[in-house]
C-alpha cells in the first residue's frame, strides 16, 4: 500500500480534511466512502487506515518508517480488518459483521486505533447492517469503521446519521492525466489521452482504459463508425461489418465505447463543454454533420444491439441491421 492521503491526486479538499482529522485528533468513530465502482474508494480507504495507525504522524500524514507503517504496506497490521463479499452474491454476510463486532472490543495489538474496511457495504442484507449498526451505538473509542458504498442511501438511515458521509466526486481530465502518467507511465499518451477523455472523471475506468488493448480497438472501431455515418457512402459504413462482428465480446465493447463517444456529440451540439482535446478532431465530423435526432436514435439503437448479441444473435445480422439502421435515419 503506498499510496498515501497527502499523494493521492486529485480531491484535495477531502484529503487535506481527513489530514486535518487524524492531525487533530477529531476523527469520527465512521466514515461512508460513497462513489461508483472505479472511484478509488479502496485506496483512500487504506492511505486514510495508514495515517490513523501510524505511531508517529505529521501532520496527519503517515511517517513511512514506524513498524505501523511498514505493516500496513506489505498488507499485514494487525489492527487492519478488511471485509469483503462472499459467495456468488458477493456479500458482507451477518456473519462477517459479528465477528468484526467481537473484534472491536478487545483493545489495539499494536497501533493505538482499530480500522475497519467494509466493502460493499451497501450492499449488505438488513440483518447485517442491523448488526453493525449495534457497534455504531456503543463504538469503542480506537474503533474507526470505513463504510464503502457505491449509493450510500441503500444503508439504514440509523446508519448514515451515525457516520461521516464522503462523496468521492469525479476527477478532472488534468488530474486524472497526471494519474496516467503516475500509474501508467508506459501508456502510449494519445490511449492514455483517450482514456482520460471518456472515463467521466472515474480513475479506476481510465486506468483499465489505458491498459486494456481491447479497449482502445474498440474506442477506434466506434470512432471510424462515426465518421463513416458522417460521410456520404454506405459502403463505407458496411465496410465496419466484419470487424464489427468479429465476436460477442468485440461487438459489446463496441457498443460500450461507442455510447459515451455519442454522449460526448450531443453535448456539444446541445451547447454544452468543447469536445476533449484527445478527441476533438476525431468526433468533429459527427458534431458537424449529423443531426441531434439522429444521434440520440443510435444511441437508442445500442439496447437493442447490446440484448441481441447477448440472446446469442446472429453476429453478421446484427451488425448489418445496426449500421443500416443507423445510415437510413442520419440520411
Amino acid at each position: 500500500m503506498n499510496n498515501t492521503l497527502q499523494n493521492l491526486i486529485g480531491r484535495t479538499d477531502l484529503h487535506r480534511a481527513l489530514l486535518t482529522a487524524v492531525a487533530t485528533g477529531r476523527v469520527s468513530h465512521a466514515y461512508i466512502l460513497s462513489g461508483p465502482a472505479g472511484s478509488g474508494k479502496r485506496t483512500l480507504a487504506r492511505a486514510f487506515a495508514m495515517s490513523l495507525l501510524c505511531s508517529s504522524p505529521r501532520n496527519g500524514a503517515p511517517c513511512g518508517r514506524c513498524a505501523n507503517c511498514v505493516k500496513c504496506r506489505a498488507g499485514g497490521h494487525p489492527d487492519l480488518m478488511v471485509l469483503e463479499g462472499e459467495g456468488k452474491a458477493d456479500l458482507v454476510k451477518i456473519d462477517a459483521i459479528r465477528r468484526l463486532r467481537a473484534d472491536a472490543y478487545i483493545r489495539p495489538n499494536d497501533a493505538g486505533r482499530k480500522v475497519y474496511i467494509i466493502c460493499g457495504a451497501d450492499r449488505m442484507q438488513a440483518p447485517a447492517q442491523n448488526a453493525l449498526l449495534k457497534i455504531f451505538e456503543e463504538p469503542p473509542e480506537y474503533a474507526v469503521i470505513l463504510l464503502l458504498a457505491e449509493n450510500a442511501r441503500r444503508l439504514l438511515p440509523t446508519i448514515r446519521s451515525r457516520a461521516a458521509v464522503l462523496p468521492l466526486t469525479p476527477l478532472s481530465d488534468i488530474e486524472l492525466s497526471a494519474l496516467l502518467r503516475q500509474e501508467c507511465p508506459k501508456a502510449d499518451p494519445s490511449a492514455a489521452a483517450r482514456a482520460a477523455a471518456l472515463a467521466g472523471g472515474n480513475p479506476g475506468v481510465a486506468l483499465l482504459a489505458a491498459s486494456d488493448r481491447s479497449f482502445q480497438v474498440s474506442l477506434s472501431l466506434g470512432i471510424s463508425f462515426l465518421r463513416a455515418l458522417s460521410g456520404d457512402g454506405l459502403y463505407d459504413l458496411l465496410l465496419l461489418a466484419p470487424a464489427l462482428s468479429k465476436n460477442r465480446e468485440t461487438m459489446l465493447d463496441f457498443a460500450a465505447r461507442l455510447a459515451p463517444l455519442l454522449r460526448l456529440c450531443i453535448e456539444q451540439k446541445n451547447g454544452g463543454a468543447p469536445l476533449p482535446a484527445a478527441l476533438a478532431d476525431e468526433l468533429a465530423p459527427a458534431v458537424g454533420r449529423l443531426t441531434n435526432p439522429a444521434l440520440v436514435h443510435i444511441m437508442n439503437l445500442l439496447p437493442e444491439l447490446t440484448s441481441g448479441v447477448r440472446s446469442n444473435g446472429s453476429l453478421s445480422l446484427l451488425a448489418q441491421s445496426f449500421l443500416i439502421r443507423s445510415w437510413r435515419f442520419t440520411h
